[in-house]
């Protein structure tokens, strides 16, 4: 279970992170090297494999040493992978998810990884709110 967030501009969205191990994990004070690898965070609907947004291109960016894993690297910024604003909350909220993460780095290493979960309204979501604008997906 992953509780989703609402944001600002009135759309949902979830939390991701990556960790690495066995890959050259960039620079990460440097977005323009070309040695970080390229990370792409993808969405879908368990049930269908309908994505939850547009598709997301792969970016560049380092990844920092984990602190509770030695010769493990963390994504030095985890991202907010945003669905589509179309979306209202009962066509998320207590769904199954499936959450992949690919990467690849300077030598041509890939990874890819997937986990399951079921998504939750957010943590002060208050159901006597209005709903977001949006005529649905």
């Amino acid at each position: 279970m992953m509780p989703l967030y609402y944001g600002d501009q009135g759309g949902f969205h979830v939390e991701a992170q990556a960790r690495i191990t066995g890959f050259e994990p960039g620079d990460p004070t440097d977005v323009l090297a070309p040695g970080n690898p390229y990370t792409r965070f993808s969405v879908f609907f368990a049930d269908t494999m309908t994505p939850g947004s547009t598709a997301h291109c792969a970016y560049r960016r380092g990844y920092v040493p984990s602190p509770d894993q030695p010769g493990a690297y963390d994504l030095a910024a985890g991202e907010r992978h945003m669905f589509a604003t179309c979306y209202r909350p009962e066509d998320l909220f207590y769904k199954n998810m499936l959450m992949r993460v690919e990467i690849v780095d300077a030598s041509n290493g890939y990874a890819v990884n997937e986990v399951q979960f079921e998504a939750l309204p957010p943590v002060d979501w208050n159901p006597n709110d209005p709903p977001p604008t949006g005529s649905g997906c």
